[in-house]
């Protein structure tokens, strides 16, 4: 099974209650900023559920 078919779809809400370090304003601030990815289904916001991955691999890609 492949990362993807893995991926789950994760409100800020549920994201928050898994990853606590992440306040309401930093999670929103870093989605509107594009550094976390996301998509916006009606009103609501969904981050997968392997978003840190991706930042981590796209800071690791530009050298920070």
């Amino acid at each position: 099974m492949s990362t993807a078919e893995q991926r789950e779809w994760l409100t800020i809400k549920e994201f928050r209650s898994r990853f606590p370090q992440f306040g309401a304003n930093l999670t929103y601030d870093a989605v509107r900023r594009g550094e976390l990815p996301s998509i916006k289904v009606g009103g609501k916001i969904l981050i997968p559920s392997d978003a840190l991955d991706i930042l981590l691999e796209n800071s690791r890609a530009k050298g920070k």
